[in-house]
């Protein structure tokens, strides 16, 4: 694992994940989805430094996807074998 600005990076650019995409009106994560990730930022805020994963769709798609904090990530998946 990557460590950087304290904070320990568990997942790499290019890993399929699963993971929560919305919060329901309590303020769980919900809306399970499976991506991958394109990019790994990280962000100074008022709680400090904070690590945040764009994922999206695809691997070639890089104009968009969600912006997840790695606490809404499930887990890692194999990624899927071309025919």
């Amino acid at each position: 694992m990557k460590t950087m600005y304290g904070i320990k990076q568990k997942y790499n650019i290019g890993d399929c994940v699963e993971y929560y995409s919305a919060h329901n009106y309590k303020g769980a994560y919900c809306n399970e989805q499976i991506g991958y990730i394109t990019c790994v930022q990280y962000s100074y805020s008022s709680e400090g430094m904070e690590l945040h994963y764009v994922i999206s769709s695809g691997l070639a798609n890089y104009c968009g996807g969600h912006l997840v904090r790695q606490e809404a990530i499930i887990r890692k998946l194999k990624k899927p074998k071309r025919k």
